[in-house]
């Protein structure tokens, strides 16, 4: 199969008009930062749901759905010529895409975004319509384009009734992995397990309290951190993990971010929620081991 390009020679191609764009491209409502080296093989891995979630989870790898976009500013570049007196010009180079993105989010994720400041990503994008652009250089693997500048501009002051928002400034580095090599998937209309990139998102770091320990059962509480939420669904056994050499038999969620762990001869160690590739629901991960005295 192929993405949606032809392979770039000395020919020209075609370009009737005669039915509508098959893309039905929209404006892009979340990028996904990844590594540089991070590709899928294939058309049919890159559309493949379980496959963006993997990565999501991944230990090493990972890549990072960032928040939903409220308000776009195109800041692409103009291309650049080089103008004689004949009246003559030359093109000197094509301007760089670029776009300014406001993200509503909390203070504490304000805060965690700006440790993504100037690192080295590609990046892929999702638009309203449910498409994930990307680019191709084979007409085989797709990656997301390469980033140039990706900056967390300063949150927005309040005037009258309205949101403050937090700017995510990006540029590309090549425009040509859009104008030449592009590739579009739409997972919303695959013929076999059709699925929406839209609902794509971000680990949410969970903060472990352990309450009450004794020999035979650990009350601990898990809460969204920083934002003070309750998070109930870690109730099997595979969820958490004991010090080396313990076992926990029984989980019991009590439905209010609380938790009874029960063993037998449990001893003083440490608690924590398995890796997030293992919960049994997607889209969590631990900030680290808590402390357990008995």
């Amino acid at each position: 199969m192929a993405y949606n390009q032809n392979e770039v020679n000395s020919d020209i191609s075609n370009v009737g008009q005669k039915y509508a764009p098959k893309e039905n491209l929209g404006r892009v409502i979340k990028l996904i930062l990844t590594d540089m080296d991070f590709v899928f093989a294939t058309q049919s891995a890159a559309e493949t749901e379980v496959n963006w979630q993997n990565a999501i989870e991944a230990i090493s790898g990972r890549i990072r759905p960032m928040p939903y976009v409220y308000e776009n500013e195109d800041i692409s570049e103009e291309a650049t010529y080089q103008d004689f007196t004949g009246g003559d010009s030359l093109k000197i180079r094509d301007g760089k895409y670029g776009e300014k993105m406001k993200v509503f989010v909390s203070v504490s994720d304000m805060k965690k975004l700006s440790t993504y400041r100037n690192k080295s990503f590609r990046a892929f994008e999702i638009d309203a319509n449910g498409n994930i652009l990307g680019t191709t250089p084979d007409d085989i693997v797709m990656k997301g384009f390469e980033v140039s500048e990706f900056e967390v501009e300063k949150m927005n002051r309040t005037i009258g009734d309205v949101n403050r928002l937090v700017p995510l400034y990006i540029k590309y580095r090549d425009p040509s992995e859009w104008t030449t090599y592009p590739a579009v998937i739409k997972p919303l209309e695959l013929d076999s397990s059709p699925w929406d990139p839209r609902d794509l998102d971000g680990l949410t770091d969970v903060e472990l309290t352990v309450n009450t320990a004794t020999s035979t059962n650990i009350n601990v509480t898990a809460t969204a951190h920083l934002k003070g939420v309750l998070l109930s669904g870690f109730d099997q056994v595979a969820d958490w993990i004991l010090t080396t050499g313990q076992t926990i038999t029984v989980v019991t969620d009590n439905s209010d971010g609380t938790y009874d762990l029960t063993g037998v001869g449990l001893v003083s160690g440490t608690l924590n929620l398995a890796a997030s590739s293992v919960l049994s629901q997607d889209g969590y991960e631990s900030t680290g081991a808590q402390t357990v005295t008995i």
